[in-house]
């Protein structure tokens, strides 16, 4: 292992404190992060820290390849003063690393033992979600992705940090406000889409189960069902789609596409295995005659914008009446209406995937 000798002076020059944190060791008032106290800046072991992959805001993904650029850059580079040192707290269980947690074991790998660290102290523990959050600017760390940020509004919620609960909070203050925190220098739109995504994860009721396209297609997964296209053809043996309410040109794109190319498999008898949809409400009412509503919406938009239009464009180039099936089938409805059921032993109204005769019916 090699102790490396790190300018604490040039340090707190380059990357001063006050910049970083709200306050300082004696309570002074700065300019940083809202929530924090410096205590102090020194150079200590990195093993003497722990850093729990738990206690980590970012979603992570290459965590290999991340820790080796740093590692170069540390090879190549040395320690870069002007950067933020690595942030640590007194917990109950020891001293805990809140910032840094990649550049310890590329420190590591550069048989480094120690690094400059910042002790600090937070007002709250949701000022702590909040400040780890945003340590995450610039190199060599990785700036926060709409992922990242949706990640710590569960994490605020789940630790009843905050409340994501509509009944409790209709106009959603509170969670609103903390998305403002996280998203420093961004502007409304930005901050919607990481809403709606948290959204998709939490619908604020609690009878309520909402989607994005990355948990329906999860979902279609999880119950062998065909999903992206092809995605999942080699469980299935079929091909298909899950879509939310909205435009339905790139659906019927899609699922052309497939068969041009030749993607849409046959049966024995060389006919078509239909395109199988199937379908989420993205902001979905807990009333259960509104979800059925837009549901209903859904319905009459994928068989004008979809169904009909294919056979229309059929007769209106060809001049003769389109006579066959498509095949293009609507497989049902994501579950979301999970009220508890007590004529069916207190389990959900809605399990899996929805499809009922009405639905059959509004399309044919």
């Amino acid at each position: 292992m090699t102790k490396l000798l790190f300018d604490l002076e040039e340090s707190m020059k380059k990357c001063p404190p006050q910049y970083l944190y709200a306050k300082g060791p004696n309570g002074e008032k700065w300019e940083g992060e809202p929530g924090t106290k410096f205590i102090k800046r020194h150079i200590m072991r990195i093993d003497s820290v722990m850093y729990l992959k738990d206690d980590q805001t970012k979603v992570e993904e290459n965590v290999a390849s991340n820790i080796k650029d740093i590692a170069d850059s540390f090879n190549a580079k040395g320690w870069d003063h002007s950067e933020q040192p690595l942030v640590y707290w007194e917990s109950p269980d020891g001293d805990k690393g809140d910032e840094g947690y990649h550049r310890t074991p590329a420190a590591r790998r550069n048989g480094w033992e120690t690094l400059p660290f910042d002790k600090i102290e937070y007002d709250t523990p949701l000022d702590q979600e909040v400040s780890k959050h945003n340590s995450n600017n610039g190199l060599p760390k990785k700036i926060n992705r709409i992922k990242d940020t949706v990640k710590s509004v569960k994490r605020s919620v789940d630790l009843d940090y905050i409340t994501a609960d509509k009944i409790k909070d209709p106009k959603e203050i509170e969670i609103k406000a903390l998305i403002e925190r996280l998203t420093p220098g961004k502007g409304d739109d930005h901050r919607k889409r990481v809403l709606k995504k948290f959204r998709a994860l939490d619908s604020g009721y609690s009878t309520l189960r909402t989607y994005d396209g990355d948990t329906a297609n999860e979902l279609c997964e999880k119950l062998n069902l065909p999903f992206g296209g092809v995605k999942n053809f080699e469980k299935t043996g079929k091909v298909g789609y899950i879509k939310s309410q909205g435009s339905f040109k790139s659906l019927m794109h899609d699922c052309m596409t497939l068969i041009v190319k030749d993607k849409v498999p046959v049966d024995d008898d060389g006919n078509y295995i239909p395109i199988e949809i199937r379908a989420f409400i993205e902001e979905p009412s807990p009333i259960p005659a509104v979800l059925r509503r837009q549901r209903v919406k859904w319905l009459e938009r994928f068989k004008s914008d979809c169904l009909d239009f294919i056979k229309t464009f059929y007769t209106k180039t060809t001049g003769m009446d389109y006579k066959y099936i498509l095949p293009i089938l609507f497989k049902g409805f994501a579950c979301q209406d999970i009220t508890s059921n007590p004529d069916n032993n207190g389990l959900p109204m809605e399990d899996n995937v929805v499809l009922e005769d009405w639905m059959i019916n509004l399309l044919s």
